[in-house]
């Protein structure tokens, strides 16, 4: 933490901008000294709170960009109990961005643990995005344990180009609607074998 020197018991304006210019340059661990008295000491601790609360807020992005991004916990949500105001609607913003990103890989998920538990031996689901592509066993894992996991079969393709599945599967699929139809008849068409399948349609 950058803790700045002033005279004793008054605010120094030239240390006070050091100060904001440090704070608008993204540095959140510069403070003001808590000795002071009176109005001074109520800027020092205005100012203090406000960097805090940015610091807060960083660390806690960061966290969330592990623990979802990176460790598939898709239920994590940022928490930051003091944020009011605008600070708590920055928090719900990002909140609801992750909840809407995770919304189709959760629906997915919840779909393959109920087929799974079905008397088929392989699910399968064909995702494009190689991100969403890699999550999806963790977050099955997650929803429905290492069973349901274990009955996964993830392929890394366009469902408009496949040609080739194992026999006897159940297909899990979450389409955009602009390529829903075209998706379904590719598949009907090209793996009439298949036993049943579950689609979602993204509005």
């Amino acid at each position: 933490m950058t803790n700045l020197q002033f005279s004793p018991d008054t605010l120094d304006r030239t240390a006070l901008l050091k100060a904001l210019r440090a704070f608008k340059s993204g540095d959140f661990s510069v403070r003001l000294p808590m000795d002071l008295v009176g109005i001074d000491g109520e800027i020092a601790q205005a100012f203090n709170d406000t960097v805090a609360m940015n610091e807060t807020i960083t660390e806690e992005f960061a966290r969330i960009r592990d623990v979802v991004g990176k460790e598939g916990q898709i239920s994590q949500r940022v928490r930051v109990p003091a944020a009011t105001g605008s600070w708590s609607g920055c928090v719900e913003s990002v909140n609801t961005l992750i909840g809407d990103l995770m919304q189709p890989t959760a629906e997915v998920a919840r779909v393959i643990e109920s087929v799974a538990k079905g008397d088929l031996l392989q699910t399968m689901a064909v995702e494009i995005d190689g991100r969403l592509a890699e999550r999806l066993p963790r977050t099955v894992t997650e929803v429905g344990g290492a069973e349901a996991a274990s009955r996964l079969t993830v392929i890394r393709a366009d469902a408009l180009r496949i040609t080739e599945l194992p026999p006897a599967v159940r297909l899990v699929a979450n389409l955009p609607y602009n390529v829903s139809v075209p998706v379904l008849l590719h598949v009907l068409e090209t793996f009439p074998g298949i036993a049943a399948g579950v689609v979602m349609v993204q509005a």
